[in-house]
């Protein structure tokens, strides 16, 4: 603990001097008033102005609002800005407000190129491979670095999976579609020609029983009767509810022509010349890309008045907000009127984009056959060999986790809590996928909770992590496989709050000890999060789990063995 305050204690007296040597007006003699746009920024400044043998005053400002009404003082000052991605707040200050270039500094902005103030740290001339680490997939470089003035200045608020945090609609999920319509993790649907971490069968979903249900009574109470075009997405399911949703429409009408069903492939002009309404149909959504494009050829082949409906079977979002900027987009238009838009069942699952779990280890991986290591205490073939069997492991589970250390599989009991009774006695019917969505499922509602209490959500004033508490919890190995995949990498950054990485190296070296026992099953899930950097202790317990885990392998090769190994 003493020597993790006293490194944070060295850095800070660093980068005070290094700000007071950068900005000159800090040094004046007459200097009087210092103007913050955050008290996260507050000690960094603080301490330079001690560093410059300055008494001048600190004023924070803690928006745009605050700092437009201020006007430079007749007294020497100077403007100390947290993060900045375009310039805008020094512009403003500078050209609207008459603030002097001079006294103004940025201490993280994008780029030093057309910006009139002093700029500390400009991101665009960070070294690539330092910027890379940094980068998650959740946050931008300027919120890693700029907003670690303010989330970072106070430990993480962590935060406990419960029944809080469950979906309104993963009952309903796992019921109509846990069991034969998820497919494994990372395939690629038919008709397309890129793979999904999560991915439905889309002919399942729209074949459901229940949906149609629901889609008789939508078609009944919500749209409209011009309709006498029905356009669906490119895949059978799509194609099958399309066409129940024409015999629908043609009995409800009672009109003697059915509505025309065209797979959007086959979409041109000519095709809608002489609609009067248009039902656009898609069995499985994401965050709704495809029935954006569809809207976007709409606008050009079709005028505004013309009626039209967006119908979506299945949504798996990555969150709340996403669908219904999804549903705004789709709905708005140049004519008085809104158009339509239903979906059946929606399911916020989190992100799904190139910088998940898969491939942070597929990276880790691809970066360890070209590492050169040497461990003290480490016999080099024993270390090379353990290296390999961590890579092997690595490249074939790219369709699920990483097996127990005697390579079975992970597995799953009864009792998880967010299953509820769906599965009983069908526990080993449910696919890998399906217990991964759940857990994706789970962590997305605890971002998009509304009360900031238990909230999975970081501020610009207060980071958050999930508790380790989860990991004993939930201690079902494949359930910790997918708390760890699922989690968004600053959601498992333990290295800012001594007391959480403590507590976390604590469960950690038990479980690495453990790793041949039911207790430690993941174990080379945790040993890989570790590696890849997802999972995060403070130095001192980083280092220390380290050394201890590798002095009790280090008798023979394994997988556990080459990943602890490859942490850094």
């Amino acid at each position: 603990m003493r020597s993790e305050r006293s490194r944070n204690i060295r850095a800070y007296i660093y980068e005070s001097a290094y700000l007071a040597c950068e900005l000159p007006a800090l040094r004046e003699a007459g200097l009087t008033q210092v103007y913050i746009d955050t008290m996260g920024i507050y000690s960094l400044v603080r301490e330079a102005l001690t560093f410059a043998g300055s008494t001048a005053s600190v004023h924070s400002f803690h928006s745009y609002e605050e700092l437009s009404e201020l006007s430079p003082p007749t007294e020497p000052y100077c403007v100390v800005i947290s993060a900045s991605t375009s310039g805008g707040m020094a512009r403003t200050l500078r050209d609207e407000q008459g603030f002097e270039a001079e006294r103004l500094m940025t201490l993280i902005d994008a780029s030093r190129t057309g910006r009139y103030e002093k700029v500390l740290v400009a991101l665009d001339d960070v070294d690539p491979s330092y910027r890379k680490q940094l980068v998650d997939g959740t946050e931008t470089q300027i919120e890693l670095f700029g907003e670690h003035f303010s989330s970072k200045a106070k430990p993480p608020r962590a935060v406990t999976l419960g029944q809080p945090h469950a979906p309104k609609r993963l009952h309903d999920f796992l019921e109509e579609l846990g069991i034969g319509g998820v497919l494994n993790l990372n395939s690629t649907p038919r008709g397309s020609s890129t793979s999904r971490l999560v991915c439905m069968d889309s002919s399942v979903a729209g074949n459901n029983p229940q949906l149609h249900h629901w889609l008789n009574a939508e078609i009944s109470w919500r749209v409209a009767v011009a309709i006498d075009h029905v356009i669906h997405a490119d895949d059978v399911g799509s194609k099958n509810l399309a066409d129940i949703a024409a015999t629908k429409l043609h009995a409800a009408k009672d009109s003697i022509t059915r509505p025309t069903v065209t797979a959007y492939a086959d979409l041109s002009p000519t095709t809608l010349k002489s609609s009067n309404g248009v039902l656009v149909v898609q069995a499985v959504a994401g965050d709704g890309g495809l029935l954006r494009e569809i809207s976007r050829d709409l606008r050009e082949f079709l005028k505004p008045h013309v009626p039209r409906h967006f119908l979506a079977g299945l949504g798996l979002p990555q969150s709340e907000e996403t669908w219904q900027r999804l549903q705004q987009f789709l709905v708005k238009n140049a004519s008085s009127r809104d158009y339509g838009f239903s979906a059946w069942l929606v399911l916020p699952i989190g992100s799904d984009g190139t910088t998940s779990a898969w491939q942070a280890y597929s990276d880790l991986a691809a970066a360890a056959q070209v590492r050169s290591l040497s461990i003290a205490g480490v016999d080099s073939s024993v270390l090379e060999s353990s290296v390999q069997q961590a890579i092997q492991l690595v490249q074939g589970a790219f369709g699920g986790f990483l097996p127990t250390n005697a390579g079975a599989p992970l597995g799953l009991t009864d009792g998880f809590v967010f299953f509820g009774k769906v599965f009983d006695g069908r526990l080993d019917q449910v696919p890998v996928s399906t217990t991964y969505a759940t857990v994706a499922s789970v962590l997305q509602a605890a971002r998009d909770l509304a009360n900031p209490t238990n909230q999975l959500k970081p501020t610009g004033y207060e980071s958050v992590v999930l508790s380790p508490e989860n990991f004993l919890r939930f201690n079902d190995n494949l359930l910790q496989a997918c708390i760890l995949r699922a989690a968004h990498p600053s959601e498992l950054d333990y290295s800012s709050s001594p007391h959480l990485s403590r507590l976390m190296k604590e469960f950690l070296l038990k479980l690495f000890t453990r790793h041949g026992h039911a207790y430690g099953a993941a174990a080379l899930e945790f040993a890989a999060a570790l590696a890849a950097g997802r999972l995060r202790l403070a130095a001192n317990h980083r280092q220390e789990l380290r050394e201890k885990t590798i002095q009790l392998l280090a008798g023979a090769s394994s997988p556990l063995l080459g990943f602890i190994c490859l942490m850094e």
